[in-house]
């Protein structure tokens, strides 16, 4: 530490704030700034960091004052590299290295992530990400550090940062799921999808965005969020829901060139959805988009061209159909712990339809000996 003479008091206080977590978005600037003057402040910063973490400084059960804390630093540096170096062992050196090099990858990770953030986007920050990953055929809750309760549901991906509920609340998903947000006015709870942005204080809602489909849902069941909608123009579309509110988003797919040898006759092309369209839908029943996670799953009016999908990533099979027709056939009932086969005969008694189980496959074709009898249950659109 003898460069600390050459370094502002300002900085140093800063870094303390930095390392317990007390960085407001002003003093986030100036220790940026700072760190892109010199490069020799990035290796100051982590020399302040390793003897932060080997002097104990900031272990206290009073409340904390980071002028106080920085004094002390100097204080108890000599005792604490002496204990180092002559009793705690390589074990605690060892600890202490990880735990500084943490520390300093968290500090730098937040700062430039916030700099850099160009759009409204709240990007995850922490060079420590955790993935929850609810396979095919399953469905899982789990429950943040902040108290909020996240249900996924089948084929889902859920994402978010080591520093999620200290600087943040924001999350990934790519799928669908229920969110129940514990209050915190000054965090936001954030949701990022590939289409949108949901911005949320203390509420229920439920967020559907899988990869494959051409649309993205919210739906609103308490309180209030705020939705914002990536545009093709880089513009971002503003859509506030109130309780029962339905935004659906229309993407399309859109054909980009990736990076590549201009030389070749063919460029490598990626596609990406890209939001083109909303709708919002008003007086909606929630309990029939959100049911999917509780005990009785309610079914009303669904077409079967889309209930399949909902069947394959619930049960984890591949459902066809032989005739074409059926998909504007709608269905309704509730649905427990069935088995595949069991809802396949629910289907079979109320709808004319056959089907025909091979492994994980499922084939559907239309009975039109028993199509006239059963247009009274499922009504074709």
């Amino acid at each position: 530490m003898e460069k600390d003479l050459k370094i502002p008091d300002e900085i140093n206080l800063l870094i303390v704030k930095a390392i317990t977590e007390k960085l407001s978005d002003n003093d986030l600037s100036v220790i940026a700034d700072w760190l892109r003057a010199d490069k020799s402040n990035t290796e100051y910063l982590r020399s302040f960091v390793n003897s932060w973490i080997l002097s104990g400084a900031g272990k206290s059960t009073q409340e904390f004052i980071p002028e106080k804390s920085l004094m002390k630093l100097k204080e108890r540096m000599d005792k604490a590299q002496k204990y180092t170096s002559e009793t705690a062992g390589r074990k605690f050196l060892k600890w202490s290295a990880v735990a500084a090099a943490g520390t300093l990858l968290f500090i730098l990770g937040f700062l430039f992530s916030g700099l850099n953030n160009k759009t409204s986007r709240a990007e995850i920050s922490s060079p420590e990400i955790t993935e929850i990953v609810c396979p095919l055929g399953s469905k899982t809750k789990i429950t943040l550090s902040d108290g909020s309760e996240i249900w996924l549901n089948a084929g889902s991906t859920l994402k978010y940062s080591g520093i999620f509920g200290i600087t943040e609340r924001a999350v990934e998903l790519e799928g669908e799921a229920f969110f129940s947000v514990k209050s915190d006015k000054d965090k936001p709870f954030i949701v990022n999808t590939h289409g949108m942005v949901v911005r949320a204080t203390g509420t229920k809602f439920n967020i559907k965005s899988y990869n494959d489909e051409l649309t993205e849902t919210a739906i609103l069941v308490e309180g209030s969020i705020e939705v914002e909608i990536k545009k093709k123009t880089e513009d971002f579309e503003k859509v506030t829901l109130k309780p029962n509110q339905k935004l659906i988003v229309l993407n399309e797919v859109a054909r980009i060139i990736e990076p590549g040898d201009l030389t070749e006759k063919k460029l490598p092309v990626k596609e990406v959805s890209v939001p083109v369209k909303t709708n919002l839908e008003s007086n909606i029943k929630a309990e029939l988009y959100t049911s999917w996670k509780d005990d009785k799953w309610i079914i009303q009016k669904e077409p079967l061209g889309s209930f399949v999908a909902l069947l394959e990533r619930r049960y984890n099979i591949k459902i066809g159909f032989r005739s074409e027709e059926l998909k504007n056939y709608k269905f309704s009932g509730t649905i427990r712990n069935e088995t595949i086969n069991q809802i396949m005969e629910a289907i079979r008694l109320t709808a004319p339809v056959k089907y025909v189980i091979i492994k994980d496959s499922v084939i559907l074709e239309i009975d039109s000996g028993l199509k006239r009898r059963f247009e009274s249950i499922i009504t074709k659109r």
